[in-house]
């Protein structure tokens, strides 16, 4: 009854206390890492990469079609998929993602540009030829601008929370990014949580209520 205590990684941070935790913090939230036997799902494996303005038009001058700001294209083929993002300043978002690859492996990438050019071309040929835009913007990056990663999602959980803690967000139920719910199925559950506590106030009654209306909807 006298709250939560939080224990830092930091060691130079002490614990605190609080009277109450509603953690959102995503598909690697600490307090749902906590719980027994609910280790994330790998799915995919992907490549990152933002390439500042002005490489990206050294790359549009090479030859490369730049995606203009706001504007998504999809390039897909033999298990491979390529999106761009053209951004605001200028510069643009890339991924990649083979499908047929076993998103538990270790990541390969160790900083090599050899190794990274020798891995997209070969992707690159897969799939009969990116387009001449996203070659341009491939051979634009270098190692240090790519961040590869495992696409994960949660298990689906009946348990968001015990006592003065609850869970909200990516933190209660990640879904795959390209589904296109994590942000609208946060907002459900903000509104939710929001209408409870103006029902039952700060206390244990509203956390569980608002997790027993969110919980069916976010499973489904």
């Amino acid at each position: 009854d006298t709250g939560v205590t939080l224990h830092f990684a930091d060691s130079a941070q002490p614990p605190c206390t609080v009277r109450y935790l509603i953690d959102a913090g995503g598909i690697r939230s600490a307090p749902r890492a906590q719980r027994p036997g609910d280790e994330r799902i790998p799915r995919l494996r992907a490549t990152f990469s933002v390439l500042p303005a002005e490489r990206v038009a050294a790359a549009h001058e090479a030859g490369g079609g730049a995606p203009p700001p706001g504007e998504l294209g999809f390039v897909a083929g033999d298990n491979l998929s390529v999106v761009t993002m053209g951004l605001s300043d200028g510069g643009v978002m890339w991924s990649q993602t083979d499908l047929a690859a076993d998103p538990t492996a270790p990541l390969y990438h160790d900083g090599s540009d050899a190794e990274l050019r020798a891995d997209l071309g070969a992707k690159s040929a897969k799939s009969n030829g990116w387009p001449s835009g996203v070659r341009a913007l491939v051979e634009a990056t270098t190692p240090a601008d790519v961040i590869e990663s495992t696409v994960a999602e949660l298990p689906v959980a009946w348990r968001w929370g015990d006592g003065h803690v609850t869970l909200l967000g990516d933190a209660a139920h990640a879904q795959l990014p390209a589904l296109g719910l994590g942000v609208s199925t946060a907002f459900g559950d903000v509104e939710e949580l929001v209408a409870q506590l103006d029902r039952h106030g700060l206390s244990q009654k509203a956390l569980r209520w608002y997790e027993r209306c969110r919980m069916p909807t976010c499973a489904a």
